[in-house]
């Protein structure tokens, strides 16, 4: 239900306007952040080879780099806001693996 409602739903218009959603909103806060855990604990497990990569990439390709698309803003200014540059990291690879498996399907973005 998560992945479904930041792929239709989520809309990101700056951190100040994603905090203010979250006090009247707990969805708002909670399925970004779990569509962001899972990716980042998936990337992690394919980092640390405990998953096979070519497995991920099939069965979760697709779904990575519309995450990554909607979710990246936010990574960004959280990396800023909690002065942590590795926030979302394995997520980001995850995304950039997927570039390398889709060519140019994959709309790759600087993230930096």
């Amino acid at each position: 239900q998560a992945f479904f409602w930041v792929e239709r739903r989520f809309v990101y218009d700056g951190l100040d306007n994603f905090i203010n959603k979250t006090h009247s909103d707990e969805v708002y806060l909670e399925y970004p952040s779990a569509v962001l855990g899972f990716f980042e604990h998936v990337g992690l497990l394919v980092d640390k080879r405990f998953v096979n990569v070519d497995v991920v990439m099939d069965h979760l390709g697709p779904r990575i780099e519309y995450s990554w698309l909607k979710l990246a803003p936010l990574v960004r200014d959280m990396r800023k806001e909690r002065h942590d540059e590795h926030y979302g990291t394995h997520f980001e690879q995850l995304y950039t693996l997927w570039g390398s498996y889709a060519g140019t399907y994959c709309r790759l973005e600087k993230t930096k």
